[in-house]
């Protein structure tokens, strides 16, 4: 696998410098979080209070306000799936549009959009999750989060491991 061209990898160097500059007192020197039960005591599950529970333990070891008002949601790709097994692995998906994951503002606080297909795998949920947090903590200092600004900023927060195992995550086969 070869790295990223120069300049891909000058934005990331630039960026996460930058989110350290601009707001590393209130990031402060974040752990290193990974998905033990040193961070995660409760089991991870992918049922909607799994999600929510995961959700708030990464909050809880990130710089944001463990009474942060939010909501999540679930978007379902507007693909035809197709295949026998239901995994993906056994068709590639037909057209449609691309789901995105992310964070958006509501009238009372946020609301952290996941893609359905993320409850499949754990690291994909751990991921999704960790660049929801980054997206919120840039949402709570005014930038926007944008997905390549919301996973570096997760990555500044403690949560690179979870980024970097939720990054390739392949189904092989019907189970």
């Amino acid at each position: 696998m070869d790295l990223p061209d120069e300049a891909a990898l000058r934005w990331l160097v630039a960026a996460y410098a930058g989110l350290r500059a601009s707001h590393g007192d209130g990031i402060g020197a974040p752990a290193l979080v990974e998905p033990t039960v040193q961070f995660f005591p409760e089991p991870i599950r992918g049922d909607a209070a799994g999600v929510a529970g995961v959700l708030r333990a990464m909050i809880g070891h990130s710089p944001l306000a463990d009474d942060l008002p939010l909501e999540i949601a679930l978007r379902v790709a507007d693909v035809d799936e197709g295949g026998g097994c239901g995994s993906g692995a056994c068709h590639a998906p037909g057209g449609g549009s691309p789901v995105r994951s992310g964070v958006e503002a509501t009238p009372n606080g946020y609301r952290v959009v996941l893609e359905a297909a993320s409850l499949h795998h754990l690291d994909a949920l751990a991921a999704s999750l960790a660049r929801a947090v980054g997206g919120l903590v840039l949402c709570e200092v005014n930038e926007e989060p944008g997905a390549a600004r919301s996973e570096v900023a997760a990555i500044v927060c403690g949560f690179g491991v979870l980024v970097a195992n939720g990054a390739a995550v392949w189904s092989k086969g019907c189970g």
